[in-house]
This record gives C-alpha cells, structure tokens and sequence, in this order.
C-alpha cells in the first residue's frame, strides 16, 4: 500500500480517497495545487464540502449520501463521470473523473477519485449575481469588453441564465419584464443580447430557437455563486459536526457580496421574490453563524457576524437607526448581541412581508412593476 500512495503522491492529476463515512483519507500534492487545500487541512472532512463538485449544466453533484458510496462495497468496481469545479482563485475546471474501489491492508474499501482535466468542447463561465453582476471566464478574467445597452436586456440575459435548463418563450419574457412592450419587440430584445453575449463569450451563437422559445446552449457550463449559495446552506443545515457547519456558513456568508442583481434598478416580481429570498437565506446564515460563535465564548466575532445584517439593506429608517446606534454605542458585548438579534428579527419579519407582496397577483388597475 506504500507503494500504491507514493505512485498516487506523484501524480500530476489530483487525487484523493474516501472512506465509507465520506471523509477524505488521502490528497495529493496535485490536489493541493488545485483546489487551494493542504492535506493536513482537508484530511477528515466530508468530501462534498472540499470539492464541491456540480454537473457541466451547473447542479451540485458533490453532496453527503452520495451515489457513488454504492460503490464501496463493491470490489474492482469503476466508474467515469464529468465534473465542473471553481478553484480559489476563481479559475474553472472541468474533469473527467474515474472512481475506483480499492480494498487496504486492514480488509477496509475506499473510494479514489481520479480527476483528470478533460479537452472537451464545453466553454465554461462563472456567473455572480449577488450583488453586481459579473461575468468570468473559465480562467477567472472578469469579462468587461462590452456593455449592456440596457438593464433589461442584462437581465434577460440573468433570466435565461436562472432557467437554462429549458427554452423561455418570448410571452414568459414579456410577462417576466415587461409586460407593457409589444410582444414584436421581444424579439429585437432578445436578438440584441445574444449580439451581446457573442462578443462577450466569443460564440457564434449564444442564444438559441429552441420550440418556439429561447435558451442559452446545453454545452454551455455555467458556474452560479447563487446555486453555490443555496448548496452550502442546504450542507450546513444538515450538518451535526459545529466546526464543519461554522466553516460551511462563513463560505455562504461570503458569497453573498451583496443583493442579488444589485445594479439591475428593475421591480419585476421575480427579482424582488429571487432578492428577497437570499437575502431571507443571509439572514438565516448569519443568525446560525453568530449563534455558533456566542456557543463557543467568541462574543466579539458574534458580534460582528451580525452587523453583516447592514448588506440586506433594511427598507425602513428605524432599522437603519437602530443599527448605526449599535455601531456607536458602549454596550457589553451581551447587551449588543441582544439588539443584534432583535433586528435580525425585525428585518426577518419586514422580509417576509415583502415576499408574500409579490405574491399577490396584480389587479388591472395596479401600476406596472418593470419600469426603470
């Protein structure tokens, strides 16, 4: 079995193994290189929170309970699959991923990936939508060359991206944003991004017919921070371990730099209902998070979780008072954690208010939503 690691140790592609209980038992130096994470820092850790593994079309793969742990119980069994993963300085990767079983000297099975880079066709793409939005390719260049004529056609754009997985008719579209423009020139909006998008992401046809509707194109790979958002939060509720649902937490609460669609001014329902539901989902994050840290004596680092609460932006003045008052004010670090949690509260409650608002149909005589 030494031999078998030193062979696996020097191998340019990364590899790692996992035990039954989905924990990490090997890295290699090449993994190191990838995915920023020492040996020693990732040995012992659920495998899915480390790689963090989703489909070319963007869905998390990597997850506890995983599929492939059927796998283990099997001898000389394999299997391949494609896999897209971010590294930490952004950079997108696409692998072809072989799995096989092999049985160690104390009769016990592990599962060992090995993640080859794959040549495949598929143009990948990173898309952050809370807060600004920014688009980057697979090597982590921020892709600035060209501006949108307008918000709306951005958010088009943001839209088709949301629903990849399959077409949007030109009637959803007008409904979605802007229910006033005649449904004729939902086309020219739409011919209009995909003109867009061509200089951007350098293809030739970034948009397409697809049964009468409109869909970004399936060997298209796209990376959201908005699934990663939702995929960590899923992992950390299920998490018993404190330690690994803290760090699990601090990955969401730092993935949200701001709003969602912060520099798109449109009021579509399905921007304020997408907002107000990660904003619903920060909150939560942040409540969790200061609650782990006030659990382990950390009241100054609880402290400062919760005035991260400032990104969501409280709609009403006396929220924003009462947490500028916090800032300045000389009170125990209790004292503070108490009125922390009391706006967490307020602004959790006016969230909600908000989305059930954007759930009732708009009547005839209500005005239109989607203007600038």
């Amino acid at each position: 079995m030494n031999h078998i690691r030193q062979a696996f140790e020097k191998m340019t592609m990364p590899v790692c193994a996992i035990n039954a209980a989905q924990q990490l038992v090997f890295w290699n130096p090449a993994a190191t290189a990838i995915f920023g994470h020492a040996a020693e820092d990732v040995v012992g850790r659920p495998c899915w929170a480390v790689i963090q593994g989703n489909s070319l079309q963007g869905k998390p793969i990597c997850r506890r309970h995983c599929p492939m742990l059927a796998l283990i119980q099997q001898t000389e069994a394999t299997t391949d699959f494609r896999m897209l993963s971010q590294g930490p300085d952004g950079v997108l990767h696409q692998w072809q991923v072989h799995t096989t079983t092999v049985r160690t000297t104390d009769h016990t099975n592990h599962l060992v990936h090995f993640l080859r880079p794959a040549s495949a066709p598929n143009p990948a793409f990173a898309l952050h939508l809370l807060g600004a939005v920014q688009l980057c390719a697979a090597d982590g260049r921020r892709l600035n060359g060209t501006t949108w004529a307008s918000e709306r056609q951005l958010a088009i754009f943001v839209y088709l991206a949301l629903n990849r997985d399959h077409p949007v008719t030109p009637k959803e579209l007008q409904h979605q944003l802007w229910p006033h423009l005649p449904a004729e020139d939902v086309v020219g909006e739409v011919t209009a991004v995909s003109n867009t998008l061509a200089h951007l992401l350098n293809l030739a046809n970034p948009v397409w017919q697809v049964n009468g509707g409109y869909q970004l194109p399936k060997n298209l790979c796209f990376w959201l921070d908005t699934d990663e958002f939702d995929k960590r939060l899923t992992q950390a509720a299920d998490e018993p371990d404190p330690a690994e649902e803290t760090r699990l937490l601090q990955e969401v609460v730092d993935l949200y730099r701001d709003d969602f669609l912060l520099n798109v001014p449109l009021r579509s329902s399905w921007i304020v209902t997408w907002r107000t539901h990660f904003q619903q989902g920060y909150l939560a994050a942040l409540q969790r998070l200061s609650t782990l840290y006030e659990e382990a004596g950390e009241l100054l680092a609880a402290q400062q979780i919760y005035l991260n609460a400032l990104k969501t932006r409280p709609l009403s003045g006396e929220y924003g008072r009462s947490f500028i008052h916090l800032v300045e004010a000389n009170a125990t670090p209790s004292q503070t954690l108490r009125q922390c949690k009391r706006l967490i509260s307020l602004l959790q409650s006016e969230l909600e208010i908000l989305q059930e608002a954007c759930r009732q149909p708009l009547t005839s005589s209500d005005p239109a939503n989607d203007e600038l």
